[in-house]
């Protein structure tokens, strides 16, 4: 799953392009959005490879061109972390550079200095350091991160740990044990995305960060929905079906960054 999608965003005209924005665009045109973007997408990492749509059972993803190499240490020509690793590196994980991690999945900023490989340009202050998304196992092989947006066509089931990030709107639903951090799309419609739960324990280190999200033990999703707040957030999760709902679970607070919009 990981190895054959790992690009959930790319570089088009020197500017980020999320997948589920080229998602609808091919939804509505797949011949007319195939021809603009024709040689005009580029890997988000080393920003050489050209990267093709492509179409699988109705699935719209990315992938790079079969001869078109990545550069020099590069992500995303890494080989996908197993399960077991995963777990291994999010439990070490420091706090703050969990938090750096979690910043750079929505804050990745592109310059045309970056495309064009200029390593001597001026650095923006404001911008979040170049952080490699990549574990490095105990035989010092580097590994891909996997990460999802949010925002897809479709969430799917993952029971590797992933990062998953995006806008939307959300809604906290409390019971005696455990908090259910409710995510609608935000727009009109506010569709229901998935819950995260995350336990009381868990809870507490992160009490003041989520305070200015409305919470309620009315679980209903109608009173969550009619009262969910927007904002960015990362978080990292599996991702399991429970009859029709999708629901994460947070095992550590640094594993999840909220940001009001």
């Amino acid at each position: 799953m990981f190895t054959k999608n790992k690009f959930q965003y790319c570089i088009y005209n020197h500017e980020r392009l999320e997948l589920h924005d080229l998602q609808k665009e091919y939804q509505n045109d797949k011949a007319g959005t195939k021809l603009k973007y024709e040689n005009q997408l580029f890997c988000p990492s080393c920003y050489k490879v050209d990267l093709v749509i492509n179409e699988k059972k109705g699935k719209v993803y990315l992938s790079s061109h079969p001869k078109s190499p990545h550069g020099d240490g590069c992500e995303y020509s890494l080989e996908s972390a197993s399960k077991i690793e995963l777990k291994e590196y999010y439990e070490k994980i420091d706090a703050d550079f969990a938090e750096q991690l979690l910043n750079r999945i929505w804050e990745e900023k592109v310059t045309r200095e970056k495309l064009l490989g200029n390593v001597n340009a001026p650095q923006d202050k404001n911008e979040i350091s170049d952080v490699k998304i990549v574990l490095e196992n105990k035989d010092g092989i580097r590994k891909y991160l996997p990460r999802r947006s949010l925002l897809l066509n479709e969430l799917e089931e993952s029971a590797h740990l992933t990062m998953y990030y995006g806008e939307c709107k959300v809604f906290i639903g409390k019971t005696d044990k455990k908090y259910y951090l409710r995510m609608f799309r935000n727009n009109d419609h506010a569709k229901y995305i998935c819950n995260l739960v995350i336990p009381e324990r868990v809870y507490r280190y992160l009490e003041d960060e989520l305070r200015f999200i409305p919470q309620s033990e009315e679980l209903s999703f109608k009173h969550s929905r009619a009262n969910a707040v927007p904002v960015k957030l990362a978080f990292v999760s599996t991702m399991k079906k429970k009859q029709e709902y999708l629901n994460g679970y947070l095992s550590f607070s640094k594993l999840l960054k909220v940001k009001r919009i």
